[in-house]
């Protein structure tokens, strides 16, 4: 669990994938005909709430959600996607979806949950620079951004996340994935609050 949290999600990378977090700047959205992106090569970037500019959708390797499913490995040589075995392609990782409740379980209430338990409930050894709270915190300013005025929920994706049913999935809400941020939020909360000290406090 260590070595995951700290090698893989801090470090924001796996085996064989150099960046696991949906970081690509925002050109567009292409469901609004801001962007095209014909050939699918993900081109039109990722865009995170509503901001104004491209570029106050956009987040940053340390901030951006997570590709949910991730793997260590893009592709193993020799080996058939049995789900169209007749067409004889390698099976790959393929699911390129950063959605919100994954991303809480991520940042939120498995590093902070591992780190809970290990100490026996002493909030005070959860370290305030260690890897747990720096994925909870950082990932409180992708929470901002996706956050909605109107209604105080958080949407579901970024926009120009690949859908094959809805083409403006990132407009979209899930109550679901809202709740396990909500609990992940409390969990923050609880930490931090009941530290005797922390430089998070004033969050």
């Amino acid at each position: 669990v260590d070595h995951w949290f700290a090698e893989n999600l801090a470090k924001h990378k796996t085996l064989q994938f150099a960046n696991i977090r949906a970081s690509a700047p925002c050109r567009g959205i292409m469901s609004r005909g801001e962007c095209s992106d014909p050939e699918e090569t993900g081109a039109c970037g990722l865009c995170y709430g509503d901001g104004k500019t491209n570029n106050d959708k956009t987040l940053t390797d340390d901030d951006a959600y997570f590709f949910r499913m991730i793997s260590d490995v893009f592709s193993y040589d020799g080996t058939v996607d049995e789900r169209c075995p007749e067409l004889n392609i390698p099976w790959v990782w393929n699911d390129w979806r950063p959605v919100l409740g994954e991303n809480a379980w991520a940042n939120l209430i498995a590093p902070l949950q591992v780190e809970y338990l290990r100490n026996n409930g002493d909030v005070d050894k959860i370290a305030d620079n260690g890897v747990a709270l720096t994925l909870a915190t950082n990932f409180l300013r992708a929470v901002q951004k996706m956050s909605i005025s109107v209604n105080g929920g958080v949407y579901y994706a970024p926009r120009n996340t690949f859908d094959v049913n809805d083409d403006d999935i990132g407009s979209t809400v899930s109550t679901e994935n809202n709740v396990s941020l909500l609990a992940g939020l409390r969990i923050l909360m609880r930490v931090i609050s009941d530290k005797s000290a922390s430089s998070h406090k004033p969050l």
